[in-house]
């Protein structure tokens, strides 16, 4: 019935879109860029009410209404078509246990979306009880980023509890399709030029043809084409006094919790790889690239990866000016953050190769989770439990932080060809184990060069190990 009384808006796909539609094409398993959430919700629902807000909500934003395709012409353009009305709706069913929206959470993850399709969301409300549920919520992410995951989750909230007062429209041309046209025609009008001239001043003393050296402990120090983007993760919750004293740490030198992990991560990584091969390290941050306000409330891909340099400062700084480099580091590259990374590619004319993803081969992706976030009740219920899956990516190395007002959840994920999963907990034992020592009484004055690599722990068996060794001979 949508179908026989919608129209369809086609054009040209953004940036955003393209990367992921090509990436998606060449990678084997079609589950690969899947993201998948899930929250837990103690109180009651009315569900009809739910599922009429759900599908106001996804009328209202385009991204929730696109279906992709290749143009049927001789230029094989990628294209998106809109339709006028949506088809996503709320599905709800029973449970009889929390394992099982367990594994619902992960039958979300390994769902395999036809690109092809207006329909690019599930939502699902899994009821243990009349007092007990789990949303669910799963789509590809040609078609969303995590921040647009907040903006659905709110406006949601606000129609359920607006008691029949419809949301503000968005305004006018604050569509994901706006963005994308925003994007080319400032590429047209040359406004990407000062960033293109910053990315190649900044990355001429890079050969980019050549990727990050692996670590001593990975598989092999050979890479190898990449035929999938399977990881393997290892999480930690870092306690609540390390995080409080980080962020301490961090004001003191006029910056933020993220610049203090970004500046740990590089910190660890130069201490890791050979001197003689590795004076200059790029990490790819992710920013949410809505610079331009009125797409604050727009759900699409948005997502953009800006490159951030580092130097090895063997001139010996110390960890607390290392936060400062890195601050300084982080502006400077949010200058030109409108430029989009496929376009800084082509421009740059970066090599490519199936073996590892071009000019960045770790990442790092921070979130901040707010008190008031953590604190407001969804669809009248206390929220709790927040869990995901994100996408998987071709990065070496991915660092992802969930900070919130107690703690914070840390997790790396690393390519599973390249690194074990013992290989992936020792990092985190060191990722750890740095951020630790700097925040310790005088910590940040030790100098970057004399940081500790290993956690004792592991210095401790290595060295129980070489005894070993020595005693058998």
């Amino acid at each position: 019935a949508v179908l026989g009384c919608s129209t369809e808006i086609v054009e040209p796909m953004t940036f955003g879109q393209k990367r992921f539609w090509f990436l998606h094409h060449y990678i084997d398993n079609p589950t690969t860029f899947n993201i998948a959430y899930s929250f837990k919700l103690n109180g009651t629902i009315r569900t009809g009410e739910l599922a009429r807000a759900v599908e106001t909500v996804a009328d209202r934003h385009e991204a929730l209404r696109t279906r992709f395709f290749w143009s049927n012409d001789d230029t094989k353009t990628p294209m998106q078509g809109i339709m006028s009305k949506s088809l996503v709706h709320l599905e709800a069913i029973q449970i009889d246990s929390e394992a099982q929206a367990l594994e619902e959470l992960d039958a979300m993850r390994e769902q395999k979306w036809d690109l092809g399709d207006w329909k690019q969301l599930r939502l699902r409300l899994l009821s243990l009880s009349d007092t007990v549920h789990y949303l669910l919520m799963g789509t590809h992410h040609i078609s969303m980023d995590g921040f647009s995951m907040n903006v659905l989750m709110l406006d949601i909230n606000r129609v359920y509890n607006g008691s029949g007062i419809p949301l503000v429209p968005l305004a006018a041309g604050s569509q994901a399709r706006d963005f994308g046209q925003q994007q080319l025609l400032a590429y047209e009008a040359g406004k990407f030029q000062p960033a293109i001239m910053y990315y190649r001043q900044a990355l001429k003393s890079i050969d980019l043809s050549r990727p990050v050296e692996l670590l001593s402990f990975a598989r092999s120090q050979i890479r190898h084409p990449l035929e999938s983007y399977n990881s393997t993760v290892t999480r930690v919750r870092l306690d609540s006094q390390t995080t409080a004293r980080l962020k301490s740490l961090a004001r003191s030198h006029r910056s933020t919790s993220f610049h203090a992990y970004l500046a740990a991560l590089q910190a660890l990584l130069f201490r890791l790889l050979p001197t003689e091969t590795t004076e200059k390290l790029i990490i790819g941050i992710a920013d949410a690239n809505r610079i331009d306000g009125k797409f604050m409330g727009s759900i699409g891909n948005f997502l953009n990866v800006l490159p951030v340099l580092f130097d090895r400062n063997s001139g010996g700084c110390t960890f607390g000016q290392a936060i400062e480099d890195t601050r300084n580091n982080v502006y400077a590259t949010l200058e030109h953050s409108g430029l989009p990374f496929d376009l800084l590619l082509d421009e740059l004319a970066v090599p490519r190769s199936n073996a590892y993803p071009p000019v960045c081969q770790i990442f790092m992706d921070y979130k901040l989770f707010t008190r008031e976030q953590a604190e407001m009740p969804w669809a009248g219920c206390k929220v709790s439990e927040h869990k995901w899956h994100p996408a998987r990516g071709a990065y070496d190395i991915a660092l992802e932080i969930v900070e919130d007002r107690e703690s914070a959840l840390l997790a790396i994920h690393t390519q599973e060809a390249l690194y074990s999963k013992e290989a992936t907990d020792l990092l985190m034992r060191s990722y750890v184990n740095v951020l630790k020592e700097v925040v310790k009484q005088g910590g940040e004055k030790t100098k970057v060069e004399k940081l500790e690599k290993w956690d004792m722990t592991d210095v401790k068996t290595a060295l129980e190990l070489g005894k070993g060794m020595s005693t058998s001979k």
